[in-house]
């Protein structure tokens, strides 16, 4: 498409070339997609991220921790860029820098992002916490008996302070009283 110049938005044409490359693990080409993008484009979130995935994909951890880092310096609070830094703090074992990271974005009801705090929080010995973001995870994905249960290991555990314990146990009440009304819905069906 590009050589015959048949697109409707070479912008997009070029950007979807860029992420099918990536998909496919060919580093080649990649970058002079990107190259175009900022020139023609300017500075997108989406552009730093092309160079931060081609940079894992060439296996320099280094560079794409970099690039996220100075992304996030000019994007500060981008979902999918926190989402995706995190992640990749989170495997490099830099769990307290994951965390801090995605308490800095917001989460809108999104399941992965409490996936990933939990994780974070396991990492750093926060069980309470780590239970607590995995039950939300689990609430957002419709399993509210399961996000009941991790509130009950939550309240189990150790070294709770009060108003941790206390926002638990809010939140336990909340959804035991949902988790109820889904089994009453579910037994008139």
């Amino acid at each position: 498409m590009l050589k015959e110049k048949h697109y409707r938005d070479e912008r997009a044409t070029r950007y979807a070339l860029a992420l099918t490359l990536l998909a496919t693990r060919q580093s080649n080409g990649v970058q002079t997609q990107i190259d175009w993008l900022l020139k023609h484009e300017g500075d997108r979130v989406l552009y730093r991220l092309l160079k931060a995935r081609l940079a894992v994909l060439q296996n320099n951890d280094a560079k794409a921790m970099r690039v996220y880092k100075q992304a996030l310096r000019v994007y500060p609070g981008d979902k999918m860029l926190g989402l995706e830094y995190a992640e990749k703090l989170l495997q490099n074992n830099a769990a307290q820098k994951a965390k801090a990271v995605l308490l800095k974005i917001s989460a809108s009801s999104n399941p992965h992002y409490y996936r990933l705090l939990a994780r974070a929080y396991q990492s750093t010995g926060a069980k309470a916490e780590s239970h607590l973001a995995l039950a939300e995870h689990y609430y957002i994905i419709g399993q509210t008996r399961f996000a009941v249960k991790q509130l009950e290991m939550a309240l189990s555990g150790d070294g709770l302070d009060f108003y941790l314990a206390s926002r638990i146990n809010a939140r336990l009440q909340e959804l035991q009283l949902e988790w109820l009304e889904e089994q009453k819905a579910s037994r008139n069906w």
